[in-house]
């Protein structure tokens, strides 16, 4: 019921006249940048992931205070990145594992700068880590390495600053997962670590689990244009094939045909963890309104 009740707030989106022009979903919290610059978050707020400057939950959006000229936001389990137009990245909520990046583990329920990021492109938050994109193609990462998500070839458990993601300088694209992170290169080539990657190291062999320190090819996948991660990783290639892994799985071929190129990878990554309890129907019709139609 509880899953219900906070999708359904989710849905609400759609009826707020926010002009939200990006929007993310943490464990239980949403927050949404809208076209002027501004953010507004809803939904729990016990680490302060709202950013109002209280712990008090909203059912209802409210601006975040002290940030604007966004341009993307991100959410984790329990705290919120936000991405602005000059290059540079916010944070705030949770921080026992150096989700915010600001060289402390104290919680903020306000906005606080990300140490040393600039000209950044793109962010991705899942869980307790975080990625980032920078213009020069290198990839950065914060926050939780129990499983070496942050790529920075350390076992340390976690960093409350970013470091870089040892030997990738062309990247194009990033994602987070759980316990994992991903890129995509340049050459079209997706490239992973951490754990349940996809890569020639095995995911899990008599329960200790294994996982990549550093970055590591994606077996089987080439002339990839487009992922998506989230438990289950999705790449879209070249010529149109869907492949999907995840779970210890490599890379399959999903059996799809005529796939119109709509951004729906994006539409479950927005809405997760909501989407996966939408029924059929509702994820259709979803996909109809912000697309138009979708045929497979």
């Amino acid at each position: 019921m509880k899953k219900i009740l906070a999708c359904g707030l989710l849905l609400l989106l759609f009826l707020v006249p926010v002009n939200a022009s990006v929007i993310a979903a943490g464990s239980t919290h949403n927050v949404a940048a809208a076209s002027d610059g501004s953010v507004w978050a809803w939904g729990q707020n016990r680490n302060g992931q709202i950013g109002d400057g209280t712990r008090f939950a909203r059912n209802a959006a409210v601006q975040v205070p002290g940030i604007s000229n966004v341009r993307a936001v991100a959410a984790g389990n329990h705290h919120t990145v936000a991405l602005r137009r000059d290059g540079t990245v916010m944070s705030w909520g949770a921080n026992a594992l150096g989700q915010l990046g600001n060289g402390t583990t104290t919680e903020r329920t306000s906005p606080v700068r990300v140490q040393g990021l600039t000209n950044v492109t793109a962010i991705s938050s899942h869980d307790t880590h975080n990625l980032a994109l920078r213009n020069d193609g290198t990839v950065w990462a914060w926050g939780s390495n129990t499983r070496g998500e942050l790529g920075h070839g350390s076992d340390a458990s976690f960093s409350s600053v970013p470091v870089q993601v040892v030997g990738l300088e062309n990247a194009t694209a990033i994602a987070a997962g759980w316990g994992s992170s991903f890129a995509l290169r340049s050459d079209g080539q997706v490239v992973a670590w951490g754990l349940e990657t996809g890569s020639n190291v095995p995911a899990q062999v008599d329960r200790a689990w294994d996982f990549n320190v550093v970055p590591a090819q994606v077996s089987g996948l080439r002339n990839v244009t487009a992922f998506s991660e989230n438990g289950q990783s999705v790449a879209v290639t070249r010529d149109g094939t869907v492949w999907q892994w995840g779970h210890g799985q490599r890379p399959q071929r999903v059996p799809v045909q005529g796939v119109r190129l709509v951004d729906t990878l994006n539409l479950r990554e927005v809405w997760w963890p909501c989407w996966r309890h939408l029924p059929g129907w509702v994820q259709f019709l979803l996909r109809w309104v912000a697309f138009g139609w979708v045929w497979m």
